[in-house]
């Protein structure tokens, strides 16, 4: 009979011990995506990116998207000199698949970046162009199978307006989009 008692206060500590360490863990996870949510506002206000009044039309219509779809407007100081103003622009979807009878939800954040017509120039719309041919070897798309690859853009391309627009995939954390103003800060060039 002391057994019995035995085993089942164990049992029940086993129980509170598990839903303690899931309360925990769900406390943790929330501190983090708030923190998350912190480190990419202050991205913003670090690079003075501000929502933009005047979106421009044509470059929304290549992105594509419907809704949920944010513009910042910000000006980038290239590495080689002088100043471009630029829009950043944030959109996600949501999709949703059915695997043995379970739905499977995932979340695709993006991330494109556009230049006034005529404000960069050719020399880094090729350079953009040729690393997305980079991207398109099959050693590169093999790991893109298993990972999320959010260093190279997946389109770039020039508008009937002379606008440059430039997409990639990413995760919503500052270190990624800070590494894209770095590229961009490294690679862009304007045009005289």
């Amino acid at each position: 009979m002391n057994a019995t008692i035995a085993l089942m206060s164990a049992n029940g500590n086993i129980g509170l011990f598990m839903l303690l360490g899931i309360a925990v863990f769900i406390v943790l996870l929330a501190l983090r995506t708030r923190k998350m949510n912190q480190e990419v506002a202050q991205f913003y206000l670090q690079h003075s990116l501000f929502a933009a009044k005047d979106a421009p039309p044509l470059a929304r219509a290549a992105i594509g998207v419907k809704g949920n779809l944010l513009c910042l407007q910000g000006t980038l100081k290239p590495n080689s000199g002088g100043g471009v103003t630029f829009y950043w622009w944030e959109w996600f979807s949501r999709s949703t698949i059915i695997v043995n009878n379970v739905p499977q939800s995932t979340l695709s954040c993006f991330l494109a970046v556009s230049f006034p017509p005529h404000a960069v120039s050719e020399a880094f719309e090729q350079k953009a162009v040729a690393s997305l041919q980079s991207h398109q070897s099959f050693g590169t798309k093999l790991k893109a199978a298993f990972s999320l690859d959010t260093t190279n853009p997946y389109r770039a391309e020039k508008l009937d307006d002379g606008s440059f627009i430039i997409f990639w995939r990413v995760v919503q954390n500052a270190k990624v989009l800070e590494d894209k103003i770095i590229w961009l800060q490294n690679n862009v060039s304007l045009r005289l």
